[in-house]
């Protein structure tokens, strides 16, 4: 840990004598409506959401199986504000699945009966001409798009949420976060308000400083993340962004190493791993908007596992749902994925969008994982690496206000490293979901 200090020192350092840009690092739910009382000092909303889905030869391990899944949620908050810049917010869910059990149920944990608990509860501290804030509780967030920290992207019938606090220092030409997270794992079960506060046995750390000025283009981050896990194993992360646009073309490029140690099958393995993504995308000035891209996902797998070396990188906390196809069968983890990706805006409260991803294995000796780092199929040095294509189609619909209707539908082609591994047809999702925000 001692060296993970030093470099967050590093950081701290450096942003006291940098100048930066009113851009915070983490994201966090948005509230889309709400109704507002007492001069603002008051605010209160929610969320219901149903949605049915059906899965027609998904994978397992050596195996494929069919399933369905029924699944209600209801949120409710209310943000109070007893003071200029400081305020509380609570938030109740319940997340409850009306079809289990279900066959691939260790594949996908957040899908499940989580009731009635707290969600949010934390106080903030955001003083308006002040160039600091500060929260500190239990609350949503997310780093690098879901990708490394994230809430299960609205999408998971169970949002993930953190005990911890953030400090952000924002500047004209940079913004700095130092947070400590302790992810709140998902208690399934019937019994109401069981999550434990800081229950999780993981630590992570996170210190994230972006620029403003070094990019004429856009903005550059710059990243560690320290995650300290039971049995005295951590992982570090360190991570170098830009992004920003040129004209209409937008462009967002990461690349990501990792170091520290990993516990494989009982023994204590050094981590050298490294993930790297490149996403740019064109908005066309038309009246259908359409946009048109190209993203490219790369993550280190191990290809000796019996080396001595741990390289298949983990992706930390993330859930990313759509960026390696919204079927979720990939996560950012031994695998390469080039996507094709476009959109359109038919209607003036509707959108429309697909994608073609194409996949294939980083060591084909190393795991195919989902997108909630689950096993869907065992490594085999005798298989090809190329496990196969998915198609998505979906379409978001804002039929009348506070209501929004979405319906998406993916399929997946299997490929070599599908057939030589077990049962190989092609696999199918289906999901139809009705919102209710107030």
């Amino acid at each position: 840990m001692r060296k993970i200090f030093l470099v967050v020192l590093s950081l701290v350092v450096c942003s006291l004598f940098c100048v930066g840009d009113y851009l915070e690092a983490a994201d966090y739910t948005p509230y889309k409506y709400g109704t507002t009382l007492l001069d603002g000092k008051l605010q209160f909303g929610g969320r219901i959401r149903v949605r049915q889905e059906y899965l027609n030869n998904y994978y397992i391990p050596q195996n494929q199986v069919d399933d369905d899944l029924t699944l209600f949620q209801t949120r409710l908050y209310v943000d109070v504000k007893p003071a200029k810049g400081l305020g509380f917010n609570l938030t109740f869910e319940d997340a409850r699945d009306f079809s289990d059990p279900h066959p691939y149920k260790p594949l996908v944990p957040y899908a499940y009966d989580t009731p009635l608990d707290i969600q949010q509860a934390y106080v903030y501290y955001e003083p308006d001409n002040a160039p600091y804030s500060i929260w500190a509780g239990r609350r949503e967030i997310s780093y690098l798009k879901h990708r490394l920290i994230g809430t299960t992207y609205g999408w998971g019938n169970k949002i993930i949420a953190y005990d911890g606090f953030t400090m952000t220092y924002k500047h004209e030409q940079f913004s700095f976060d130092l947070a400590y997270l302790n992810r709140v794992a998902p208690q399934q079960g019937r019994d109401v308000f069981q999550h434990d506060w800081f229950a999780s046995p993981n630590d992570t750390l996170v210190a994230w400083l972006t620029l403003n000025k070094l990019n004429p283009y856009g903005k550059v981050d710059a990243y560690v993340i320290v995650d300290s896990r039971e049995k005295d194993v951590e992982v570090y992360t360190y991570g170098l962004r830009a992004y920003g646009s040129i004209g209409s073309l937008n462009y967002d490029i990461n690349g990501t190493l990792q170091q520290g140690d990993a516990l494989v099958n009982g023994d204590m393995q050094d981590r050298a791993a490294a993930a790297f993504y490149l996403d740019v995308w064109y908005l066309f000035d038309t009246p259908l908007k359409p946009t048109l891209g190209v993203e490219y996902f790369m993550a280190t797998g191990d290809s000796d596992p019996a080396g001595g070396k741990y390289k298949t990188f983990d992706q930390l906390y993330a859930t990313p749902h759509n960026d390696y196809g919204y079927m979720d069968l990939f996560g950012w983890q031994n695998m390469h994925d080039l996507n094709i990706k476009a959109s359109i805006v038919p209607l003036k409260d509707m959108k429309l969008a697909t994608s073609l991803h194409t996949f294939w294995l980083y060591a084909n000796e190393d795991n195919w994982y989902n997108a909630y780092k689950g096993i869907q199929r065992t490594g085999d040095r005798n298989a090809g690496n190329f496990v196969g294509n998915e198609i998505d189609l979906i379409c978001y619909y804002d039929f009348v206000q506070h209501m929004q209707l979405i319906g998406t539908y993916g399929h997946f082609f299997a490929g070599d490293f599908v057939k030589d591994t077990g049962p190989s047809k092609d696999a199918d999702f289906f999901s139809a979901e009705l919102k209710f925000e107030f």
